[in-house]
């Protein structure tokens, strides 16, 4: 079985390290073209085509896999099936159809909820309670294709986008097997319902930043989605913090408080702020150009008390 993988960045290692695991044959990668990073923006590789070039795999780096000369290049190659996984660019129907088999797709959600590039951020943010993957067969729509499989889990309240990118990697190894048996067995597919399609772009820089005149839920959903990267930020004393870990207290802390958002209150060696609705627990910060710290450490090394305050 000739098989074209395509995917950029760790969330297809799992995938790829499996098919290779149970002997199909892999024609070639397809990533997407090597890019600056860092601060010296030195220009590396993604981690799909450091993991090929480990295993010696034939790799293609094209700026658009729709051009017409790769096509060409793509046709050569007589591929069977696709593998898909977290590869960030849109394939028309013309590269489809090259593949006899088409393009299994996995995507982090269970469709047709969260379509889009930022499925596990999303999930997080909403305050879901669980998500799963998706296989289905790729079209020229974003996430639409018809399913294969799915699988749930549960979200727990202390996962934040770490750990739940984590489990879902380590999930995607038997789901990418069971999703290609069960299409080449020409199980049912199932259609998605347009109609409970939702969707989950890229974060934006602007949402990153905490606006503690919000609610503590919501405030605590944003933290978790976006711990460890790219991170929430607030501001204390001119400085910027990344806030990692929140809690949200079982009972009140005082009674008919009258802080101010973002108002700090230290209360039993905690370090609480004040949301809209009351406070939240900040369990973990990330000082600028610093390493991360608990708060019990924020607290001793930047003399926080009572009445200072976290500022939007």
């Amino acid at each position: 079985m000739r098989i074209v993988f395509f995917g950029s960045d760790e969330l297809g290692i799992p995938g790829l390290e499996v098919l290779l695991e149970n002997n199909y044959e892999i024609i070639g990668i397809i990533t997407t073209p090597d890019k600056p990073k860092g601060r010296g923006l030195k220009i590396l590789p993604n981690p799909i085509k450091e993991k090929a070039e480990k295993l010696s795999l034939k790799i293609f780096q094209p700026e658009d896999p729709n051009n017409k000369d790769f096509i060409l290049i793509l046709k050569e190659l007589k591929p069977f099936l696709g593998i898909l996984i977290s590869y960030g660019k849109i394939l028309k129907r013309e590269l489809i159809e090259i593949f006899e088999k088409g393009i299994i797709n996995i995507h982090f959600s269970l469709l047709p909820k969260y379509r889009g590039a930022a499925p596990i951020q999303r999930a997080l943010m909403n305050g879901e309670k669980e998500t799963g993957l998706s296989a289905f067969l790729l079209n020229e729509k974003l996430d639409a294709g018809p399913i294969i499989y799915q699988e749930k889990i549960i979200i727990k309240e202390n996962d934040d986008f770490g750990s739940l990118k984590e489990k879902l990697k380590e999930l995607s190894k038997s789901f990418l097997i069971k999703a290609i048996n069960k299409y080449l067995n020409n199980e049912p597919l199932i259609y998605q319902n347009e109609e409970l399609a939702t969707y989950a772009p890229k974060i934006k820089k602007e949402e990153r930043k905490i606006n503690w005149e919000k609610e503590k839920k919501r405030i605590f959903n944003q933290i978790r989605a976006l711990s460890p990267a790219p991170g929430a930020y607030t501001f204390f004393r001119n400085e910027q913090l990344i806030i990692l870990k929140s809690e949200i207290p079982e009972k009140e802390p005082i009674e008919n408080s009258e802080f101010p958002c973002g108002g700090v209150l230290i209360f039993n060696k905690n370090l609480y702020v004040k949301c809209a609705d009351s406070f939240l627990i900040i369990k973990q910060l990330k000082p600028s150009g610093k390493k991360p710290i608990n708060d019990k450490d924020f607290i001793n090394g930047y003399r926080v008390k009572t009445g200072d305050a976290f500022v939007n």
